[in-house]
């Protein structure tokens, strides 16, 4: 690696702290458990409760609710049934299953934000 480019390198990472981009891990400003511990904790604030979970919300009519559906963190889709269906199976059979995509995952971990489980 020429010279210049370590020079460079280290520039960056020095820059980065100094604008307190970083908190120094990477020039030993920070002990590796603490950094270690913030992103554990990022991680777990990133994650959808796990379980099978079914939000509810108001329906296209009176008569009606609507459902989300969530497995093991992953989110699975959404449907509309009675308002009065209470049984997990029959929510279950109202669930239009879909792909889950950065959009969605934004949107719940939103959700569970201010509404934690």
């Amino acid at each position: 690696m020429s010279k210049n480019k370590q020079v460079t390198d280290v520039y960056e990472t020095l820059f980065s702290v100094y604008v307190e981009d970083l908190q120094g891990a990477c020039i030993a400003q920070e002990l590796p458990e603490d950094y270690n511990r913030r992103v554990q904790e990022f991680v777990v604030s990133s994650e959808l409760p796990l379980g099978e979970i079914f939000l509810e919300f108001l329906g296209r009519n009176p008569n009606e609710k609507g459902l989300v559906y969530l497995l093991d963190g992953r989110y699975k889709g959404f449907g509309y049934c009675n308002k009065r269906v209470s049984s997990e199976k029959k929510k279950r059979e109202a669930i239009v299953f879909k792909a889950e995509n950065r959009d969605v995952r934004r949107i719940l971990r939103r959700y569970f934000k201010l509404n934690p489980v």
